[in-house]
């Protein structure tokens, strides 16, 4: 959707002339020819109807004022209270009328507002005028205009009559008036009126432009701030907060500066309105008050003639009025008027066939394609030339093709979205249709609405809803989520997995003939892919999918190979050759020289000279997993500083060793460390640690010839760690291994694993971290204290956030962050199993140690006294910082 900075308004938008009249009657017309509104009819005859009786009662109720003024000076007591409580109670019935014409008014309005947003909607939905809009990015803000443009459009035409009436009943009852004092006077306030006129008139028509502007300014700050909102999550894992604050700001000065040039504007046409009322105030002094001076006319009518001219004045010069009236209802009108003139021209593009158009017709015998050529929805590239096919009933369609040749293209072209290029596509009724997006469609409302969803019967059993959900392996969703009846934010609620699995359960419920899918298994583990596809299968539907895993293929009949330059052939799947995938160790490139260690680290106890990745093995290789405690240490001068490197490991309780470590020597001086734990009771947590830490290592290497900064490592270290996540998942995916069922919560999982990661860069005298999920980095300051760096897991949001690498994209911590090393004498690395000790407890583990290797070993010690009986995993690398000898 485009913002409205981006759109050019047309310059005949500004112009009052019959286009924009034409737009009012087309907004206005089918509520008021429309028969059941006859009430309204009634109550806007009552309103003008009873208008000529009141403008008679206000030149009766002058009249009266003027004699209630001239028995006032005559001293006629009697006269002026008899006059006096006769006005008295005219205001009162003048105030009951007003209060009866406020609330019949209110009814109407209300009624044509309740009308005319349902109408707006309607059209707004209709022919897919809001996926024409999306598409072609010329309309801003839809939403906005239907939301807050319906009501002032329809205040403004209900006051029209009433404007209309009262210039024309004022201009005559004030005329006769004052024509009886000073037929002078009456042409005077003539002839002022029209000059006034005139001058309104070249004033207000820059107005008018101005009042589009700001219209479109608010909408734009609008759509500004509703991206925020819109795409919070992806911001936040940007850390673009600085970006979008930029962007809405710039969208507020828009705003801003609009506003006070038409303040500025109204400030300068003020002034000069004053100046012509100083005219004004003037004229009684050489055309009423001589009258009076020279016994012509009583003193009560100088009151009479005064209130007379200023009326008949006001009559005249409606138009002043008229015109920033008019300039308010311009651009709600046009705003309004484009939505509905899109929707006529969808309409009557829909009537028959349009040149340039594929034909759409609908059939009973399925989806048939008679030579289809299809271009982007702006015709700017072919993407599909002379595309023929039929698909029968029950029968099942892969489009394959590499990116970009118009995969996901073609099934918006069979769906009826796009409709740039030639051919016609007989397509099964709408009713008897599906579409399966990536991302699919999570509706405001409960579970059940969410299963129903679009065309689901709403008869159908609790009993055959959990079956369907049994189906799609969601067995537990209805507990889970607290029944049918509960509300919730799904999209928040529930992963992208889950959601297309729903969307599979909504397709078994409404039982479609015809289905279309894009990449619809995405988020989903093999096994339960192909259990979702064999119920499609099994449910008798026919179905086009698209997809880029091979491993989708055997559940289709044939295959639409696309091609570039619009090429295409059918093929049988299975004849398809499968992609081969190295094994993990081969696949991943060998160490280039450039990033040989630049220094040697001197060993401890067990020198570790190798941290390659051993098949299912830590990768610090020397730590012996089947002792009870195993401790290694690394020794370097970096930069001026001496750095004590140790890294330790308990199994605890648990069958196997989830956990692993990395020490890896950086180029610039700089030096990798991290930790990983493998998702305990997980299938093959072992697995996932070792190779998101194996992955960690090679990214760091591969991007470390192109750093020179502090920020340039910790960019580094954040791309690294969301490769990791990436190969975690793509383990999980291509090996099977989410079959297995996990120990502690059956059912089948994906592999995953929590990591913490820190490169130290003495040399520019700072480190960088990046952190995912439970895993921990504790900064030691010597006797000033300590404090635990990362913060997920804990308190508040210990609940809401589950960044564990190969589950989803993780909320990585410490992006564009940079430390200072100066003060800093240690760093302690932890796996969740050593969560079981304070800060302090760990603080007084390293001070009293004499070594890292010391420190290590007894951190796990007490992590040994203190843990439950089945204790889990612990992992640390302790790091001490001194000057150099």
């Amino acid at each position: 959707m485009a913002d409205a900075k981006t759109i050019r308004i047309d310059p005949k938008d500004y112009r009052l002339d019959g286009r924009l009249a034409k737009r009012i009657w087309r907004l206005s017309k089918p509520y008021w020819t429309d028969p059941r509104h006859w009430k309204s009819w009634v109550l806007m005859v009552f309103t003008i109807a009873v208008g000529p009786a009141w403008a008679y009662v206000g030149y009766w109720t002058a009249q009266k004022n003027a004699d209630q003024v001239n028995a006032l000076v005559a001293t006629d007591q009697s006269v002026f209270l008899s006059l006096f409580w006769l006005l008295f109670w005219l205001g009162v019935g003048q105030w009951v009328y007003q209060q009866l014409l406020s609330l019949l008014t209110q009814l109407m309005t209300m009624q044509w507002f309740r009308w005319m947003t349902e109408w707006m909607v309607n059209r707004y939905l209709e022919h897919k005028t809001y996926y024409d809009i999306t598409l072609n990015e010329d309309i801003d803000n839809p939403d906005e205009r239907i939301e807050s443009n319906v009501k002032p459009f329809i205040d403004s035409m209900l006051s029209v009559p009433g404007r209309i009436l009262g210039s024309v009943l004022g201009v005559a009852t004030n005329a006769v008036l004052l024509t009886q004092v000073s037929s002078a006077m009456t042409g005077f306030v003539v002839i002022y009126s029209m000059i006034t006129m005139g001058i309104q008139v070249l004033i207000y028509i820059p107005l008018i432009r101005m009042n589009f502007e700001q219209v479109a300014a608010n909408a734009d700050l609008r759509y500004g701030l509703l991206r925020v909102r819109d795409h919070a999550e992806t911001i936040a894992f940007f850390r673009g907060e600085r970006t979008e604050s930029r962007q809405v700001v710039s969208r507020l000065w828009r705003l801003v500066n609009i506003q006070m040039k038409i303040f500025y504007y109204t400030l300068w046409t003020g002034g000069l309105s004053q100046a012509l009322s100083y005219v004004w105030a003037l004229a009684p002094l050489f055309l009423v008050y001589p009258l009076y001076f020279s016994g012509q006319i009583a003193y009560g009518t100088i009151t009479l003639a005064t209130a007379a001219a200023s009326n008949l004045m006001g009559a005249l010069t409606q138009l002043n009025q008229y015109l920033p009236f008019i300039a308010n209802l311009a651009p709600v009108t046009v705003r309004l008027a484009q939505l509905v003139e899109r929707w006529d021209m969808l309409a009557e593009r829909n009537k028959g066939n349009t040149p340039g158009l594929i034909t759409l017709r609908e059939g009973r015998e399925g989806l048939r394609l008679e030579g289809v050529t299809f271009t982007t929805p702006g015709g700017q590239s072919p993407l599909v030339k002379d595309l023929t096919f039929d698909m029968g009933a029950g029968r099942s369609l892969i489009v394959i093709g590499q990116t970009g040749v118009g995969k996901s293209s073609l099934l918006r072209v069979m769906a009826g979205l796009w409709r740039q290029g030639s051919g016609t596509i007989i397509l099964p009724p709408e009713a008897d249709t599906m579409f399966v997006p990536q991302r699919p469609y999570m509706m405001l409302g409960d579970l059940r609405a969410q299963l129903l969803y679009p065309h689901g019967d709403p008869k159908l059993s609790d009993a055959e809803l959990q079956a369907v959900l049994e189906q799609v392996r969601l067995p537990d969703l209805i507990q889970k989520c607290g029944g049918l009846d509960a509300e919730r934010d799904w999209i928040k609620v529930l992963s992208l997995g889950e959601q297309q699995r729903i969307s599979f359960a909504r397709v078994l419920i409404s039982k479609p003939s015809f289905v279309v899918l894009d990449e619809a298994t995405s988020a989903l583990d093999i096994p339960t892919e192909a259990a979702v596809y064999q119920a499609l299968g099994d449910s008798g539907c026919a179905y086009v999918s698209v997809g880029h895993r091979e491993t989708i293929l055997r559940f289709h009949e044939r295959a639409l190979r696309l091609m570039p330059q619009g090429a295409w052939e059918l093929v049988d799947p299975q004849s398809l050759p499968l992609t081969e995938i190295a094994p993990l160790a081969s696949a991943r490139p060998a160490r280039p020289d450039a990033v040989e260690a630049p220094v040697a680290l001197t060993a401890g106890r067990a020198p570790a000279t190798d941290l390659a990745l051993a098949e299912r093995q830590p990768l610090v290789t020397d730590l012996d997993t089947t002792a009870p405690l195993t401790v290694s240490r690394f020794a370097a001068d970096l930069a001026g500083r001496r750095l004590d490197v140790a890294a330790a490991q308990i199994q605890g309780e648990r069958d196997d060793q989830e956990d692993s470590v990395l020490i890896q020597p950086l180029p610039g001086d700089a030096l990798l460390i991290a930790v990983s734990d493998g998702m305990g009771g997980h299938p093959d947590g072992e697995v996932a640690s070792a190779l998101g830490l194996a992955t960690l290592r090679q990214a760091v290497l591969a991007l470390s010839d192109q750093v020179s900064t502090a920020a340039g490592w910790s960019a580094a270290l954040h791309a690294a760690v969301i490769q990791a996540t990436t190969a975690v998942r793509l383990l999980g995916d291509a090996s099977g291994l989410g079959m297995k069922a996990a120990k502690e919560d059956p059912g089948p999982k994906t592999p995953g694993a929590t990591l913490a990661a820190v490169i130290l860069v003495p040399s520019q005298d700072v480190w960088v971290y990046a952190a995912a999920g439970d895993s921990w980095i504790y900064k030691l300051n010597g006797q000033r204290g300590g404090k635990r760096i990362n913060t997920l897991h804990t308190g508040a949001r210990k609940h809401t956030i589950t960044s564990f690498l190969g589950l989803k994209t993780p909320q990585v911590e410490g992006t564009d962050l940079v430390l200072p090393l100066k003060g800093v004498t240690g760093l302690v690395l932890a796996t969740d199993g050593v969560d079981v000790l304070t800060l302090r407890d760990v603080e007084a583990a390293v001070r009293a140690a004499s070594d890292a290797p010391d420190a290590a070993a007894d951190i796990l010690a007490r992590v040994t006294a203190k843990a439950h009986p089945k204790q889990d995993n612990a992992s640390v690398i302790v790091v001490r910082l001194s000057a150099s000898a």
